[in-house]
């Protein structure tokens, strides 16, 4: 673990060079080179073509140094709309929290989403922007330290996903109709009961969002009691998304028996419900739908069928904590 700490300097050659090498995520083209050097014209550095290379091998090797580095832009107008501290004591206090190296730099560019920062994990970066109070940064410091741990930046984004920033692509917003699921992330546990029958099950369900909060993820199993004394276990994997053309809430779960299926989920306030498949084991169901709802410590997950009298009754209930 290293704290790397750097005070910005609009006139110091080596500071201007690691915010450049950060804007430009540790690889530059010639066009971005000149643009960089027109702009340290502007502020009236006239470095040598030998200064200019040595202070960008050097903030190249200190933008690569260590498995993971964080740098907050420190320039404006990043520095006045952080509302949050970021004083050398709390940035040395986060870099040892993190595992990981901790930089403020000058300016990095999109200076409309201020405050924004950049972090590397391995070769691979990820920016952040807009995270203006304190516990916004701090939700990003959380990824941040999910990330270093595992060495890659393919990890739930989590609560960090509202401030995650792609410079190239302008992207719109998530759906709201998906964020409004986002009770159902995080990784949860619950015993399920039968309506019309002793006995119980167990349910597990991790939730997080992919592909940068386009899609929400539920994997999920599921172990049920037999009276022989075996366990039947079950896995799945449900992919949800909104679909562009009619803005509807889509999902498709895949099974460990080999299939998968489609579901239309409905938005009812705060609750999502689907027509589901009838379950077996005789229960003569001829239709069946789910209800979730979110609870204070997670959500309830509700399975109703009809058995051909045009009326849903409960079959099974699990809350998931």
């Amino acid at each position: 673990m290293s704290t790397d700490l750097a005070t910005p300097n609009t006139h110091d050659l080596a500071v201007l060079a690691l915010a450049f090498v950060v804007r430009v995520q540790g690889s530059w083209s010639d066009q971005a080179l000149g643009t960089w050097r027109s702009y340290l014209e502007f502020l009236e550095i006239r470095p040598t073509g030998a200064e200019l290379d040595e202070a960008l091998a050097i903030a190249r090797k200190r933008f690569f140094d260590g498995p993971s580095h964080l740098f907050l832009c420190g320039g404006r107008p990043c520095s006045e709309r952080l509302h949050a501290n970021v004083s050398r004591e709390a940035l040395e206090r986060m870099g040892r929290e993190l595992g990981g190296s901790v930089s403020q730099t000058e300016c990095q560019g999109p200076c409309k989403q201020a405050p924004v920062a950049t972090l590397r994990v391995g070769e691979r970066c990820e920016m952040f922007a807009q995270f203006a109070q304190e516990r916004d940064l701090q939700a990003v410091t959380e990824f941040v330290s999910r990330a270093t741990s595992a060495g890659t930046l393919l990890v739930d984004l989590g609560t960090a996903q509202p401030f995650r920033f792609d410079p190239v692509h302008d992207h719109e917003k998530p759906s709201p109709a998906l964020t409004k699921l986002d009770y159902l992330l995080g990784h949860f546990h619950g015993e399920g009961t039968w309506a019309n029958r002793p006995g119980g099950f167990l349910k597990e369900v991790i939730g997080a969002w992919e592909a940068g909060g386009r899609f929400l993820s539920l994997r999920m199993a599921a172990t049920y009691p037999l009276q022989d004394g075996k366990k039947d276990a079950h896995q799945a994997l449900v992919i949800l998304g909104v679909n562009p053309s009619d803005g509807q809430i889509e999902a498709r779960a895949y099974t460990d028996g080999g299939r998968f299926h489609d579901y239309h989920l409905t938005l009812d306030g705060d609750q999502v419900i689907f027509a589901d498949r009838p379950p077996g084991h005789g229960t003569q169901a001829k239709r069946a739908r789910k209800i979730l709802r979110p609870t204070l410590e997670g959500y309830q997950e509700r399975l109703e069928i009809d058995t051909g009298e045009g009326l849903f009754e409960p079959y099974y209930e699990v809350t998931l904590r």
